[in-house]
């Protein structure tokens, strides 16, 4: 018998039972709230920081050289139209510095650096560091005061100090309140604007100004000298109290005391005496004013404060019986009753005494 092979056929596979491909989903809200987001953009922030940091720089230097080629404008900016700068991050550096100060602040564009920085820096690291928004207050304040002082004091130089917002506000300013009022608002304006970012202490003054009022004391300047007493009542009813500014300095030989502790040696007894018991007191006779009799006081005898004296009873051994007193208790006889009972007591104990009986 010949055998017959089978071949077997590739079955088409069901379209129903096919599944599709499992497409990953990239949900935004979570891309934004993982932490190595957080740390990329940080250190991305850090990084244009440090760059601008170093075009601003250069773009002091170099702003000359690099100005006829950035005229040309972005376009400087793709490669067909490169050109070689003399800013150290080349074409990039030359432009976005000339961006940020002939077309913008002028010097206070180092502030953009720090606000870089200061948000990087809060990215990058496990907790915040810098708070963000004291920083933009900052930032926006002194972007205006900066630029206007700036251009007030270099107006009309050739670098762009002030930038092209701060010339606006500057002939703006001068127009309306003239050049002294305008010096004047920005002096108070960048004062308080330093006072209010760095909080300086005027320490330094308290020194200088002790010693010229001391040496005026001794030259005998009236204007440092203290007036004198017996002008006003109230000066002469207030000569006891010290003056303040006496009191701050320290120079009153009045307030100049000494003062010194002095510890006492603790008194040590070698041999105390032993306590005394007190002796009874003897109670003298007296004599009755109005009898004249004498009264006389004995001691009491031994043998009586010996009886006396509280003997303890000894615990009981044996428990407590509450009916042992009611053991050997008798009734009363018919004739107490009739001595001492009424007729009601009679016929009660007639009634009890019978039926104890039938029992």
């Amino acid at each position: 018998m010949a055998t017959s092979k089978k071949t077997k056929k590739n079955k088409a596979p069901d379209p129903k039972k096919m599944k599709a491909d499992v497409t990953e989903r990239i949900e935004v809200k979570k891309l934004l709230k993982d932490e190595r987001s957080h740390k990329i953009a940080g250190t991305l922030l850090i990084l244009i920081s440090i760059l601008l940091f170093f075009a601003f720089t250069s773009y002091l230097f170099t702003w000359q050289e690099d100005q006829s080629k950035v005229f040309k404008g972005a376009k400087i900016l793709l490669p067909s139209h490169a050109e070689p700068m003399a800013n150290l991050l080349g074409t990039a550096g030359a432009y976005f510095s000339d961006l940020f100060f002939r077309s913008g602040f002028g010097i206070a564009s180092y502030l953009f650096c720090t606000f870089f920085f200061v948000v990087g820096v809060n990215l990058f690291a496990p907790r915040k560091i810098f708070s963000v928004w004291r920083n933009i207050r900052y930032v926006i304040v002194g972007l205006l005061i900066i630029s206007v002082s700036a251009s007030f004091l270099f107006y009309g130089h050739s670098f762009p100090w002030g930038g092209a917002v701060g010339d606006y506000e500057n002939h703006w300013l001068q127009q309306v309140i003239g050049k002294v009022g305008t010096a004047s608002v920005l002096l108070v304006a960048l004062m308080s604007y330093i006072i209010w970012r760095f909080n300086p202490s005027f320490n330094f003054m308290d020194g200088k100004f002790s010693s010229l009022v001391k040496s005026a004391k001794e030259k005998g300047d009236t204007f440092f000298s203290e007036p004198e007493s017996g002008n006003t009542g109230f000066e002469n009813s207030t000569e006891h109290i010290l003056p303040i500014k006496n009191i701050a300095a320290g120079n009153d030989e009045g307030l100049q005391h000494e003062f010194e502790i002095i510890e006492r040696p603790e008194q040590r007894i070698v041999n105390p005496e032993p306590i005394k018991e007190p002796k009874p007191r003897n109670i003298v006779p007296q004599l009755l004013p109005e009898s004249g009799l004498q009264l006389e006081v004995k001691s009491v005898p031994a043998e009586f404060e010996k009886e006396v004296q509280v003997t303890s009873k000894p615990r009981p051994t044996q428990p407590y019986d509450p009916i042992l007193d009611l053991r050997n208790y008798k009734f009363p006889t018919i004739d107490l009753l009739e001595v001492h009972g009424s007729e009601k007591m009679r016929m009660n104990w007639k009634i009890i005494k019978t039926r104890s009986s039938t029992r």
